[in-house]
């Protein structure tokens, strides 16, 4: 990749952010579209948000993803939001336009796209989602969109869970516990998590027995580092589809990578770009 003064810049804010597979799905992107951009990773811890933002018009930006901790705050940062980024309250995708900043949520659409990419069907079915924050709030908005006829939120904190179960008429919130999870499973078709577990916290600290899981259950973790994750190799052994984080950073990422070019992405090139899923 050949970096000049004419290089349209993306970037992305996140604390963590080292661990990130997006530059490099990106830049594999940019490339095999032929274009003159390129994606950098910028750790921004949650004070320096507001000072960051500003900074992408003074460095002249073309666009920005957020990420862990930031989805949430960002809403109240940008300058326009779309619908659906209003309405699940975390946006991910952010376009540099003349001097403002346009604020999108491509994450429901990505996992929306994940799942039916998959042959998961949602539509009548139940799911428990692991997690309040702003992939949480995605996770929530998709799955009531799609169909799901009850949506459980498990948190650490049952105000915040209740307040993500608030976003579907058929959520309720329930406490972060293995036996509320368990009881849950029991009427559900589907486990998403959409916590940092694995990169902010051990993954043993979910709230989840593995004799919960069953052959019927699809397991859908949104964590990627590593390719295959704590949470995806328990799930292997029981239940009956299993999806990762790369499956949501993808269709996620191509919806991205659409608004800031305005061309269709390269999936091929962005997927083949991460690295391999331990077998």
């Amino acid at each position: 990749m050949s970096i000049r003064a004419t290089t349209r810049v993306i970037a992305l804010l996140g604390w963590p952010v080292e661990h990130s597979w997006s530059p490099l799905m990106h830049n594999a992107a940019f490339a095999a579209a032929g274009l003159d951009f390129c994606y950098i990773a910028c750790p921004t811890p949650p004070a320096a948000l507001p000072a960051a933002l500003d900074g992408l018009h003074a460095l002249g930006i073309a666009g920005a993803n957020l990420t862990i901790p930031h989805k949430e705050a960002g809403c109240a940062l940008v300058d326009t939001l779309d619908d659906e980024a209003r309405a699940i309250g975390a946006v991910n995708t952010i376009v540099v336009r003349e001097g403002s900043l346009a604020g999108s949520n491509t994450d429901a659409a990505g996992i929306a796209d994940a799942l039916a990419d998959a042959g998961v069907t949602v539509r009548g079915a139940g799911a428990v989602v692991l997690g309040a924050g702003g992939s949480a709030r995605a996770a929530v908005w998709a799955l009531a969109r799609a169909g799901a006829a009850r949506i459980w939120v498990c948190a650490r904190a049952l105000e915040k869970a209740e307040t993500v179960a608030a976003l579907a008429p058929q959520g309720s919130a329930i406490p972060w516990s293995r036996g509320a999870v368990r009881v849950a499973l029991a009427a559900a078709d589907l486990l998403v998590n959409a916590t940092p577990a694995g990169l902010t916290f051990d993954a043993k600290e979910l709230p989840l027995d593995d004799e919960a899981l069953a052959a019927r259950h699809t397991v859908f973790d949104f964590v990627y580092q590593p390719a295959l994750t704590a949470l995806e190799q328990r799930a292997r052994a029981r239940a009956g589809r299993v999806l990762g984080g790369r499956d949501l950073l993808v269709a996620q990422g191509a919806a991205s990578f659409t608004r800031w070019t305005g061309q269709p992405a390269p999936r091929d090139a962005m997927r083949n770009a991460l690295p391999p899923v331990e077998k």
